[in-house]
């Protein structure tokens, strides 16, 4: 059996988690970790809500990336990132209705076939490209 590790960080994702119905994949569930840079270097693929800071931080290792977007928040500045992000081929997105119509198990599935294919982020110096995300979601706001 495959071990799927997902971070339940609050209510909304641990309904979501048991609605997902990953029969082939063993969960994990751990609590919140103010760094989870072990769970993710030791992780095949990773799957993450569509924050900034939590993009990176697995882009900065490395790991391929799927992330979940949450189409029912009020300033989606998380899929527009999201977005801009597929379309450099750095990460794979599916929102949660998607999810929970089987979108999240086929990318992994397509994942472990060896289908799916992730471009991998040069390190910039420390901190260009937060400065850079945030000018570009302030100039997008105005």
């Amino acid at each position: 059996m495959e071990k799927l590790d997902l971070s339940i960080l609050n209510e909304f994702n641990d309904k979501l988690v048991t609605k997902l119905g990953l029969s082939s994949l063993q969960i994990t569930v751990f609590p919140f970790a103010p760094s989870i840079n072990d769970y993710i270097a030791a992780a095949d693929i990773v799957v993450s809500h569509a924050g900034t800071g939590s993009i990176l931080d697995v882009l900065r290792l490395g790991k391929p990336l799927i992330v979940v977007t949450n189409q029912d928040l009020m300033n989606d500045h998380q899929e527009e990132v999201a977005a801009q992000f597929e379309k450099l081929g750095y990460l794979y997105r599916v929102n949660t209705q998607e999810m929970l119509h089987g979108r999240l198990l086929e990318l992994i599935t397509r994942f472990k076939k060896g289908l799916l294919r992730f471009s991998h982020m040069l390190a910039p110096p420390d901190g260009v490209i937060e400065r850079v995300l945030s000018e570009e979601l302030d100039r997008a706001r105005r």
